[in-house]
């Protein structure tokens, strides 16, 4: 092979793996964010919780860290230490509409590998429901589900 379809080859390999990265911002971003919310309704920290929701939902919940706070306070002790651990899984993405995404409640896990279990506390944090998600601008937020 020639030295230039061997430099060839390694800029198209250098451009799949450039788009494969960001052909959806989602992958990550979707996860990062679920985690993140997870994270802040085990700290109990409803203020920063909010922030993981679109602006339109924040409107809808009215004072959105009062209202997490309602919605949340009534979970077992036992179950804010899981929410700090629990992370995505899987992402579901609407094969119609690329900017929405739905993380089920089968699909938050608590530990790693095989021995990765369904987060109870997740469950029990979204009614059973998951999280809806919406892309806005080059972010996405939580726009709905089991908030």
């Amino acid at each position: 092979m020639r030295r230039s379809h061997v430099i060839a080859a390694a800029v198209v390999a250098a451009i799949l793996v450039a788009c494969a990265a960001c052909s959806r911002t989602g992958g990550t971003g979707v996860s990062n964010v679920v985690d993140n919310y997870l994270y802040d309704l085990g700290n109990r920290d409803y203020a920063a919780a909010c922030q993981q929701l679109t602006d339109q939902l924040r409107k809808q919940l009215g004072d959105c860290p009062a209202t997490l706070k309602r919605h949340h306070d009534n979970l077992p002790v036992g179950e804010y230490a899981e929410l700090r651990d629990a992370h995505v899984r899987k992402v579901t993405y609407d094969t119609k509409n690329n900017t929405k995404a739905t993380v089920y409640p089968q699909d938050m896990k608590v530990g790693t590998g095989r021995s990765a279990k369904r987060s109870i506390a997740a469950n029990h944090a979204t009614n059973g429901q998951g999280l809806e998600l919406a892309e806005v601008g080059t972010a996405w937020r939580i726009s709905g589900g089991g908030v």
